[in-house]
């Protein structure tokens, strides 16, 4: 039973479409109204459907 499950699963991610990431956007926002600076570097990737999809990370 276990091996008709990897089978079916590899056979169904041999079809299955990803989406390309064409580009990646590097935006980096400073935050100096509280006390010290906290940056904060936003990622963006666009796929190539058209969608842009968020990865953030803070610092």
């Amino acid at each position: 039973m276990r091996i008709l499950f990897l089978f079916f699963f590899s056979v169904g991610a041999l079809f299955a479409r990803g989406q390309k990431v064409e580009n990646i956007y590097v935006n980096l926002y400073t935050d100096s109204l509280k006390k010290g600076t906290f940056n904060y570097i936003n990622i963006d990737g666009k796929l190539s459907n058209g969608r842009f999809i968020p990865w953030t990370v803070h610092t």
